[in-house]
């Protein structure tokens, strides 16, 4: 998931109001028992990776949604029933809210709705996690990811974090950590993940969409065979 400040301004480049974020971020988090695999904060925006509950927690949230004005439930498909959707909510509304105090100013403090992604495969979410952590890099910011020190990429290579990551100790798909680590280390290090959202992006596309004509699921199944 991707969050942007209001008219892209650098409300979350300063120090403290970067410690405001990952505290809100592991509240959140620990709220609604959501697994943080990746994230990246920019100075206007962040990046988010993460895992949905485990079923037990996910259960005790969803019997309990979030209810609307008149007492009811949100209908199933409602994005408010969701509980990921419910921890972004969470993440924004507190951030927005104690960065305004901070800077002593009002009004609309993200820019419009999240955008968020569902992540289907294992390519699909090392090739995720590996372009967020590069998003310093393409920047201009640091020459490697884990030079970042609000991002992830750090943990992912050995060192420390801004906050916990993989929580649970297991990745989706039946993944291994170490084996991913390797994996994504090498691939980051590469152009390939800037190089495979370039072709996306020339074909006006932000995802893999697997009714494409033939075509361009040709040209975009080579780069990702490449990996």
């Amino acid at each position: 998931m991707t969050g942007r400040v209001n008219w892209k301004v650098w409300h979350l480049g300063d120090f403290e109001r970067g410690r405001i974020f990952f505290d809100e971020l592991t509240g959140a988090a620990d709220a609604f028992g959501v697994d943080l695999l990746a994230l990246v904060l920019m100075s206007n925006h962040f990046h988010l990776v993460t895992r949905s509950p485990d079923k037990a927690v996910f259960a005790r949230h969803t019997s309990r949604r979030t209810r609307c004005r008149h007492r009811r439930p949100y209908p199933k498909r409602h994005q408010n029933s969701r509980v990921i959707s419910q921890f972004a909510r969470r993440l924004r509304r507190r951030v927005g809210a104690r960065i305004h105090a901070n800077l002593e100013t009002t009004g609309r403090f993200w820019d419009g709705e999240l955008y968020a992604r569902r992540i289907d495969d294992p390519l699909d979410l090392l090739h995720t996690i590996a372009y967020d952590h590069r998003n310093p890099v393409r920047a201009g910011i640091v020459r490697r990811a884990e030079s970042y020190e609000r991002s992830s990429a750090a943990w992912w290579a050995g060192g420390p974090g801004p906050v916990r990551v993989c929580g649970r100790g297991k990745l989706p798909f039946d993944l291994k950590i170490e084996s991913f680590r390797e994996e994504l280390i090498a691939y980051q290090e590469s152009r390939m993940p800037d190089d495979l959202a370039a072709a996306l992006a020339a074909h006006g596309r932000t995802e893999w969409d697997p009714d494409w004509p033939a075509a361009l699921q040709e040209e975009l199944s080579l780069l990702k065979r490449s990996v």
